[in-house]
């Protein structure tokens, strides 16, 4: 899936770590387009 490419940069980046443990759900939209460049 999509979603999950997005989701392993993530939490490789290790500081959106934090946040996305918070509230996966509010990042998964939010970061999919934004990963993809305003799609």
């Amino acid at each position: 899936m999509a979603s999950e490419g997005w989701a392993v940069a993530a939490h490789g980046g290790g500081g959106d770590r934090p946040a996305v443990g918070g509230a996966p759900h509010r990042k998964r939209p939010v970061r999919g387009p934004s990963l993809s460049g305003g799609r």
